[in-house]
């Protein structure tokens, strides 16, 4: 079963793909590109209006997006390419992250006992894509997480301990992504007082967004101590 990751892994890149600034060559740009499309296409279904995934993945596809996060929060050269277009794919996949989450939240607590857990599908509702300005883009499909097993070594795990442990690394990776976004925020009103000639009206929205998005992970959480 997932288990959080304390090392980000390296995604290789050709020489044509860096950048070079002050004698550092800086691959964030390529890898982000690389990992955005990979993380879009892993939550993506062309012929379903549904994507089905279990606890394991979802917790495993949180991980990786922070611990890219971090890595390109990092860079000796992160002010250079921290810019709008980057932030804003970051805050896209947050959001689809989030409703993972959410749906990951309905798979392990539900909406009521045991019995209707086990007798319904658990899933999160599909985030719509937005423009920062709110115009609507293109409906995502919903999310349906499923249950794993879990082993402490040889041992497997029942039913009430597997959620327990589902349960704690799920409050560990929304924890994560909560902070992701709060530096996003922080970068953002940086960029403001840095360009002056920003739109106010994109970044405005982007503020929102990331806002709205916390707010909902602090829902989750709330549903998560509760418990």
């Amino acid at each position: 079963m997932y288990a959080p990751s304390t090392t980000t892994a390296s995604t290789t890149t050709s020489p044509t793909d860096a950048i070079q600034r002050s004698g550092h060559i800086c691959e964030c740009l390529a890898q982000t590109s690389k990992v955005i499309q990979a993380f879009s296409d892993s939550i993506s279904s062309p012929t379903s209006s549904q994507v089905f995934m279990s606890v394991d993945d979802v917790l495993c596809k949180g991980s990786a997006l922070v611990d890219h996060w971090e890595s390109l929060h990092a860079c000796p050269d992160a002010e250079t390419h921290l810019d709008a277009p980057l932030l804003q794919a970051m805050i896209n996949a947050a959001v689809q992250m989030t409703a993972l989450y959410e749906a990951a939240v309905e798979c392990m607590l539900g909406n009521g006992g045991d019995e209707a857990r086990d007798q319904q599908p658990h899933g999160g509702a599909g985030s719509r894509d937005t423009r920062s300005n709110g115009t609507a883009v293109q409906d995502q499909p919903a999310f349906v997480v499923t249950k794993v097993s879990a082993r402490l070594g040889s041992m497997l795990l029942d039913e009430e301990q597997t959620e327990v442990v589902a349960r704690v690394a799920l409050r560990h990776e929304t924890m994560r992504l909560g902070q992701m976004l709060h530096d996003i925020e922080e970068d953002m009103s940086t960029m403001r007082e840095r360009d002056a000639s920003a739109e106010a009206g994109h970044l405005d929205g982007d503020v929102r967004k990331v806002r709205q998005t916390t707010d909902l992970l602090l829902r989750i959480l709330g549903r998560i101590n509760c418990q």
